[in-house]
Parts: C-alpha cells; structure tokens; sequence
C-alpha cells in the first residue's frame, strides 16, 4: 500500500514539474538552478528524493534543501510551499497554491512550516536553505502530503532584448518541486468518496457536467477508474458517456469529473447520471444521482461554447408548422375567392335572366 503511495506521489511531483515548465521553449533555454533534498533520519524511506518524514505531535525540526548556482550571475529563487490538491485531470497536483483548501482538511501543511519566500544564490554557491516543521499538538491518522516549488524569480529570466520589450511574450522560467509527506502513526486509513455536486460547465469553451468528487479522508486514492453515464431522466438511453483510468486523489482534496457533452448544446430538464468509481485496493463507490440544467444556465453555456454542434431540430418544426400554416392560409384564401368569383357569377346571370324576362314581348 504505502509503495504504491510512493510510487503515485513520484508520479504526481513528475505532472506537476511538466505542469510547470514553460507555455514555450526556445532552443537555447538553459536551467539557472538546481536544487536536492538534505534526507534526514527519520525519513521512512531513505531511497526516495523527496521528504517522506516520521514525526511526533508538537514535535518541531527543520529540514534542509540545497539551492545551488553553476551560473557566473546570481540567482533569486521564490519558494513556496502548497498543500497537494487534486487537479481537474484527475491527478495529484503540488503546484495549485491558489486552490481553496478542502472543507475536510484539519491539518493543512502551509500551516505547519515557516520558510524564507525567496532565495539568493551567488555564482558558483550551493546555499543550504532550512524549511522549519511544527507539527500541530493534537495526534493524526495518515498522511498530510504537499510540495516545495522553486521557481527563478521573473524579471531575471534570460531573454533576448527584442523578448524583454514585448511583454507578450512568454518567458522561460523552469521550476523544481521537492515532496514534503509528514506521517505520525502507523494506523491505515481506508480511503473513502463522496459526491458532492453535479453541474453544468465548461472547460477550454466546451460544454461539460462537471460532477465533483471529494477524497474526505487523509490517505490517497491511487489506481482510480471512473466510469459516468448520463441519462436523460425516465430514459435508459445513454446520452453522454465518460470513462478515466489510472488517475488519483490527494488527501482530503476534491476534483470536478468532467463529463464530455461532444460538442452537443445543453438542454434544460432533468438528467441522470450513473458513476461507477474504483480504485487499486478493491475499494467501489456507486453513485446514481438526479441534476437539473436550468434553462438560463444552458442558455448562458450554450452561447460561449465554441464549434457547438447546433440542434436545429424545433427551429425545423417552428418553420414546418408556419409553413403549413402560411399553406392553409393560401388555401383559404383561394377557396374564398373562387367562391366570390362563383358568387358574383350567380348574380350576373340571375340579373341578366330577369332582364331578359322584362324585355319579353309577350309580357
């Protein structure tokens, strides 16, 4: 269990390094920096590059990473230190430091380290930088997982003259993440999911129901498989179905599983959706659950989505009902007037009768 733990946060620290690279690379992009974790003793697994620490409630200890500097300039390197989340592709994520924290967090690990937000590294210098850790006093089951982000402070990233005037253009700056697991007991935890919503969205300005899905327990969801049908509700025909492998779950975190809506226009009326969730430790969680699209929120995502497929379906009825009426109109209208037509006939003939009657000799 725990190996595999290991191997997901491995994983999850490689996403988020590739998360933050940069948008756009020139050929000649170099990395100003190196950094590498100082392990200390009572780290569980001395293989592993990242902390991986054993510790005490209240106990306090200050780790070290070195910051090093092959460059002939000097360095600044911001640090700063997230709680591991779980991204809206389904994996573990160390770089969202913006991301609320999840209601069932107790113990979130921006709270239990103090840090110097940004470093100076002189040509040729390694600079041990110290990270202090306070565990907080009231004992926990699991883990509390998160990461060390490096990154070059902006305004010295290299770039050529012609790049620095144009403040449009993107600008290399590479970033490190270093692991931070803190462990106080050897207790198991059983991972657990909950459903907390499902939504209409969007994601890259295509039409998704976003079901979001919390992890509300302190261990992580490894080897997730997810499999969501939806429905429209009293039908049992599958209207939009999506399935995910191999993805995971920080602790006590939540992600939106996005349900793709294939380019197709939202409907108002009441849906169904089916989800069938496992993971690698035999664990299944089955959902069956009714949403609403709400007329104005269809509306709403419907005119921002792009290359929307349009359903023209009641605009064909709207125009086949007018037509038949604009028909029947014309019908109408041609039989009234044959009828004046005959009418006045009628009229013509019964005065020219009574003419003739009048100039009748023999009258």
């Amino acid at each position: 269990m725990r190996f595999t733990v290991k191997f997901f946060i491995a994983l999850g620290l490689l996403f988020t390094g590739l998360n933050l690279l940069p948008q756009m690379a020139s050929a000649d992009s170099t990395i100003n920096f190196g950094v590498e974790a100082e392990i200390p003793d009572n780290q569980i697994d001395k293989k592993q590059s990242y902390f991986d620490l054993k510790m005490s409630p209240g106990q306090e200890q200050t780790v070290y990473v070195n910051v090093s500097n092959a460059t002939s300039n000097k360095v600044t390197v911001e640090m700063n230190i997230n709680a591991a989340t779980t991204n809206d592709n389904g994996y573990v994520d160390y770089s969202e430091g913006d991301k609320k924290p999840d209601a069932s967090m107790k113990n979130n690990i921006t709270d239990m380290v103090e840090y110097d937000k940004e470093i100076e590294v002189q040509p040729g210098e390694t600079k041990k930088v110290p990270i202090k850790i306070t565990m907080p006093d009231e004992s926990y089951d699991g883990i509390v997982l998160g990461g060390i982000n490096f990154t070059q402070k902006e305004s010295e990233v290299a770039g050529d003259e012609e790049s620095s005037k144009d403040e449009s253009m993107v600008k290399n700056r590479y970033s490190y993440v270093i692991g931070l697991m803190l462990t106080e007991t050897d207790t198991a935890v059983e991972p657990d999911m909950e459903l907390k919503s499902i939504k209409p969205g969007q994601y890259n300005y295509a039409n998704y129901v976003k079901v979001n899905l919390q992890n509300p327990t302190s261990a992580m969801i490894t080897g997730l498989n997810i499999d969501a049908k939806v429905y429209k509700d009293g039908s049992d025909e599958v209207l939009h179905e999506t399935k995910k492998e191999g993805l995971s779950m920080a602790p006590n975190s939540n992600f939106n599983y996005m349900i793709d809506w294939e380019n197709q226009e939202f409907k108002p009326g009441t849906y169904r959706m089916k989800m069938t969730a496992t993971d690698g430790n035999d664990h299944t969680w089955k959902w069956d659950e009714k949403f609403t699209i709400e007329r104005d929120d269809a509306k709403k995502y419907n005119d921002r989505a792009v290359g929307l497929e349009k359903d023209y379906t009641w605009l064909y009825i709207t125009l086949g009902i007018v037509g038949l009426l604009i028909l029947l109109l014309i019908v109408f209208l041609l039989g009234r007037r044959s009828s004046k037509k005959k009418e006045n006939r009628l009229k013509e003939q019964m005065k020219q009768e009574l003419e003739n009657k009048d100039n009748d000799p023999k009258e």
